[in-house]
């Protein structure tokens, strides 16, 4: 399905310059890291492709997954670390299993492995060279995002990261 493309395609025709929302969206799963995984993974795609906002609807006060799959692109580190504005290109070695999104200013990589198994997974960004990046880790343990050891640079912008099963690993200088 090629929804976000069909939908800016009736934009560009119909009434350029609007700009697509999407509003009282909430994949579920809030007590499970599944719950997390979904709108961490749906947040970088509407990034991705040049969705203006995203409305998350909570559907009961105790969602600490959902809400820390959020957090993963604001207050990752638990002192205001965030994903940028621009989203730059990234790319893994296992497009099948893992998803990665980038930004730019601040650099900040979020990697999903949304499989059962720990991944070691090749990531690379295209922003300013960068050598080493700081871990912070998301998955099933917890809904509190803790940090990891890091990773260095393999090749320019270039990553051998290992993901634990059912995770989100957030990647910054």
């Amino acid at each position: 399905i090629h929804l976000l493309p069909t939908l800016f395609a009736e934009i560009d025709a119909h009434s350029p310059g609007t700009k697509l929302s999407f509003s009282e969206w909430n994949y579920g799963g809030g007590d499970d890291i599944s719950g997390a995984i979904a709108p961490a993974d749906v947040l970088g795609i509407f990034g991705e492709q040049g969705v203006f906002a995203a409305t998350f609807f909570p559907l009961h006060g105790a969602e600490p997954f959902n809400h820390a799959g959020l957090r993963v692109y604001r207050n990752f580190d638990g002192a205001g670390g965030s994903f940028g504005a621009t989203s730059v290109r990234a790319s893994t070695s296992d497009v099948a299993r893992v998803s990665v999104y980038a930004s730019d200013d601040p650099i900040v990589v979020v990697a999903i492995n949304k499989t059962s198994s720990p991944i070691m997974a090749g990531l690379t960004i295209a922003a300013p060279e960068t050598t080493h990046l700081r871990a912070f880790v998301l998955d099933g343990s917890g809904a509190a995002i803790h940090a990891a050891d890091g990773f260095d640079a393999v090749d320019t912008n270039a990553f051998a990261v290992t993901l634990p099963a059912s995770s989100i690993v957030v990647l910054a200088p």
